[in-house]
């Protein structure tokens, strides 16, 4: 029950993430202000009180690390959905390395399918860099769930010995 529920939580979040993709660059840089406004006011002390321009500089100025961030985070949490399906802890370690591997191979191709998605979004493109931002984001969030379930299964086996 556990791997259906991971499966179709990663499913719902691919579609999120082409919804993300398919939107045109101005779509996608109101988003990204938006984030970037909200970080600014949560992070820079006296960010509301700064007059305009001196918070559109900021705000030019974060918004290239905030979509690069967005991209981390949305395949981190990728690639921990999928490593929640694949993982079955109690088939040993060589097949959790499998089943790691092959979470983490999900997320990455999925990565280069939503790269290419953009190429045909106007105003967007399609870039190799993101593509490895977006893998380093699925591995992480692999690694990241692959070591709970895994603590969690060490755990619970230890009670049921």
């Amino acid at each position: 029950m556990r791997r259906r529920v991971f499966f179709i939580a990663a499913f719902l979040w691919m579609a999120v993430i082409f919804g993300l993709s398919a939107r045109n660059d101005t779509s996608s840089m109101e988003d990204s202000s938006r984030v970037g406004r909200i970080a600014a006011e949560l992070l820079v002390p006296g960010f509301r009180d700064m007059s305009p321009g001196e918070q559109q500089a900021i705000l030019e100025a974060i918004d290239h690390p905030v979509r690069k961030t967005a991209h981390f985070f949305e395949y981190a949490v990728l690639g921990f959905l999928f490593s929640g399906g694949f993982l079955q802890p109690e088939h040993g370690r060589k097949a959790v390395r499998r089943q790691m591997l092959l979470a983490f191979l999900s997320g990455a191709v999925y990565a280069v399918s939503d790269e290419l998605h953009q190429f045909f979004v106007p105003g967007r493109a399609c870039m190799w860099q993101d593509v490895l931002l977006d893998s380093a984001g699925v591995l992480t969030g692999t690694l990241l769930c692959s070591a709970v379930l895994v603590c969690i299964f060490a755990g619970t086996e230890g009670r049921n010995s």
